[in-house]
């Protein structure tokens, strides 16, 4: 995996974590500013940026997935299957929830997408930092020996 790859997961991590954030927080907290309107005025660039960026994070999952999990494991490397594993577990339900949110009208199953989507969304992000510190913290320990 290469430096412009971490890089690139890391910023659109953020911006798919930020802008559904914003998003959430706007949807549950805004009120209308005028008083008539349905919803707050900054709800719908919210909404549009986390449609917008999700899709590039499922493109960069996938893509990093074959790069550097599949590279990893075919390499034996020990260290971040546990929390990568969690990716892959978290990553289905995170995506497909994100889309069925979208797609269902009963307001029932809306609430159960909606529940799913952001639990996994906020597992995702916790399993996210986890794996990058165990191979941030592998990455120095390799390093760290080879200076001996």
């Amino acid at each position: 995996m290469t430096r412009l790859e971490r890089r690139i997961f890391v910023v659109i991590n953020l911006l798919v974590a930020g802008s559904g954030a914003a998003f959430g927080l706007i949807d549950w907290l805004g009120k209308p500013s005028d008083g008539v309107s349905l919803s707050h005025p900054w709800v719908q660039p919210a909404l549009f940026l986390h449609v917008f960026f999700a899709p590039m994070l499922v493109f960069a999952i996938g893509h990093l997935f074959y790069r550097h999990g599949v590279a990893m494991l075919s390499a034996g490397m020990a260290e971040g299957r546990r929390s990568g594993a969690a990716l892959l577990a978290l990553a289905l339900p995170m995506i497909f929830s994100g889309y069925l949110f979208q797609l269902v009208m009963n307001e029932g199953w809306r609430t159960v997408w909606l529940t799913v989507h952001i639990s996994s969304a906020i597992l995702w992000i916790a399993s996210v930092s986890v794996h990058v510190m165990v191979h941030v913290r592998a990455r120095r320990c390799r390093s760290g020996q080879a200076r001996r």
